[in-house]
């Protein structure tokens, strides 16, 4: 169930970058190499497992919608599910 989106196409990937002033600094970029988002600050693992978790967004929300289609076709769903699909969509 692929349909147009907003947000930048996906797969997108988590690159670190090292530097020198000791901040963690982690850019995400899109399938065309394009720049997403950039996330820096001191946080170690969680700053790394949160750059990993936002460049696993297109490839989450695509297979979320895929199973919300294939468990509730067009109907009434699971509102949990619904609320995050309308979430990452802008529709909240």
């Amino acid at each position: 169930m692929t349909e147009k989106t907003e947000h930048s196409i996906g797969p997108w990937r988590a690159e670190y970058t090292p530097t020198e002033t000791g901040r963690d600094f982690w850019s995400i970029y899109a399938a065309n190499g394009d720049a997403v988002e950039y996330m820096t600050l001191r946080g170690g693992k969680e700053l790394e497992a949160n750059a990993r978790l936002t460049a696993a967004g297109p490839e989450l929300l695509e297979a979320l919608k895929d199973a919300r289609y294939a468990l509730y076709g067009n109907g009434p769903g699971n509102p949990k599910i619904d609320a995050a699909i309308a979430k990452a969509e802008g529709r909240e």
